[in-house]
């Protein structure tokens, strides 16, 4: 079964099977993800955002299966919910930040007599801090 995420300007990475760092994604070309599966290079990971479409997409390969998980991103995310945007450092990829948005749901936790707490309940890559 192939995936199908449509070609657009992209911020974020990709990285491939055969190579030793991922592509930095600048959001000024297209880009269309391959996820046709049994082809060669193919992507281990990714985090893709598309600031237009307000979609993020999170990428995994593991065990012969991508694993894909798309988000919809309100407009204005990083002003909206600024005390939820974390930022992370790269790793081999020329000192880039990544930002993500830290999603929250409630709960009841019995360890609080019942009381509603805060869980994470998503991280979102809402693109590179510039």
């Amino acid at each position: 079964m192939s995936m199908i995420i449509e070609k657009a300007n992209y911020e974020g990475y990709v990285w491939y099977s055969d190579e030793t760092m991922p592509r930095v994604l600048d959001g000024s070309e297209a880009f269309e993800p391959n996820l046709k599966e049994g082809e060669n290079p193919f992507i281990v990971e990714a985090q893709l955002y598309d600031a237009l479409q307000m979609k993020s997409y999170s990428i995994r390969f593991w065990n012969g299966d991508y694993h894909v998980v798309c988000y919809d991103v309100p407009k204005n995310v990083c002003k909206l919910w600024k005390a939820d945007i974390v930022t992370y450092g790269s790793n081999r990829m020329n000192n880039n930040k990544l930002l993500f948005w830290q999603q929250w749901k409630e709960v009841e936790d019995n360890l609080c007599l019942g009381m509603k707490t805060l869980v994470p309940k998503a991280l979102v890559f809402v693109g590179l801090k510039k």
